[in-house]
């Protein structure tokens, strides 16, 4: 039987939740009369899907499955910010704003913020429960499970849940791993972090990570794939980083705004991971 309570740390939530807000007064004025079931309730009288799993098929074809907890982004919910390390070129650019997922950001996932800051630990045990579900359903299929728990937010959740155990304890869950702008990489080995690279990173901060993506223009990226195929790889192909063979993760810019310092170019990146790094690997 799955006990979802035995994985949630309850006496770290009250800093997990000082952590994820901007001004408390706010949050309790605007949403503290909103019980669970207004949040998490659909029309039809079920919880809302607190899990995605994003459809990529080279992952499916080789036998993982991603399931991915998404929130509203950043500082999107008033009084909240669930991603306190984002930059500005960064939040405007934020993938939640771009293609299907601004879709649900507005009412899905904003409501799904609110609720995991006023009911944190009732949350988690949906969440849990839902998660584990998904994994039943992969392993009849065959297939392993990875757990990425900030889609679009990046908040310490390997601080208030027991990741562990719960990797001990669900026979095809291969571990947990996320993106991250937190210039500190604090997590543990079945947790994997990318750094993700922005307006303020040093190649300091860039170094405590063993993985660091760069967001680029499409044929930037193409073109260093192309020619540094030892050296970088696609974080486009994959969701999954915990299955990359290389140290540099490039991914596509989604948005239309391509003029901004979020974006990298070819000659910028090149200059950050320094050409004598490269010399000597497979240049085409």
């Amino acid at each position: 039987m799955f006990n979802a309570s035995k994985y949630i740390k309850s006496d770290k939530l009250d800093l997990f939740k000082k952590f994820m807000a901007s001004d408390i007064i706010t949050v309790e004025s605007l949403y503290g009369d909103q019980s669970f079931e207004d949040l998490l309730l659909t029309t039809t009288g079920r919880y809302r899907s607190l899990l995605s799993v994003p459809s990529n098929k080279f992952d499916i074809e080789n036998g993982y499955v991603s399931i991915v907890h998404y929130l509203a982004p950043s500082n999107t919910v008033r009084g909240l910010n669930v991603c306190r390390f984002a930059t500005l070129g960064c939040h405007q650019n934020c993938l939640a704003f771009q293609g299907r997922l601004q879709l649900h950001v507005n009412e899905s996932y904003t409501k799904k913020t609110i609720a995991l800051y006023l009911y944190p630990e009732r949350y988690l045990v949906e969440l849990l429960n839902q998660f584990y579900l998904l994994c039943v359903k992969y392993q009849l299929q065959g297939k392993h499970v990875y757990l990425r728990m900030n889609g679009l937010s990046d908040l310490p959740f390997h601080q208030i849940l027991d990741l562990h155990a719960l990797y001990k304890d669900i026979p095809n869950l291969l571990g947990f791993y996320d993106y991250t702008k937190k210039p500190v990489n604090d997590t543990k080995a079945f947790y994997d972090v990318t750094y993700s690279w922005n307006e303020r990173s040093t190649i300091q901060i860039a170094s405590r990570f063993d993985s660091v993506a760069y967001v680029l223009n499409k044929k930037d990226v193409k073109r260093l794939l192309s020619e540094y195929p030892s050296v970088f790889v696609s974080g486009d192909h994959s969701d999954i980083r915990p299955t990359d063979n290389r140290r540099h993760v490039l991914l596509s810019f989604k948005g239309k705004n391509t003029v901004n310092d979020f974006v990298l170019s070819y000659d910028e990146l090149i200059e950050i991971v320094k050409p004598s790094q490269l010399q000597g690997v497979n240049h085409v």
